[in-house]
């Protein structure tokens, strides 16, 4: 029975139709800030390369809303 219920896990897995991820940023520190918002890029264009549909949710508080605000304040808002 464990069996079958490993399997039947694994086969609805493996089908999903949709891959949700949650990135949580909390980290004032300058380089863990930048690598995460490398690997959500990354992740978003390995899926888009291999036609997935995803969804993400990026969590800020702490330190890494005070760095984000610094920051950002320097560039200009996209246009789109």
């Amino acid at each position: 029975m464990k069996k079958f219920l490993f399997v039947l896990l694994f086969l609805s897995f493996s089908f999903a139709q949709e891959y949700k991820a949650v990135f949580d940023c909390s980290s004032s520190d300058e380089r863990f800030v930048l690598n995460r918002l490398f690997l959500i890029e990354r992740t978003a264009k390995d899926f888009k390369e291999d036609g997935l549909k995803y969804s993400f949710v990026i969590t800020l508080h702490s330190g890494c809303v005070l760095f984000l605000k610094k920051n950002l304040s320097t560039f200009p808002p996209k246009k789109e």
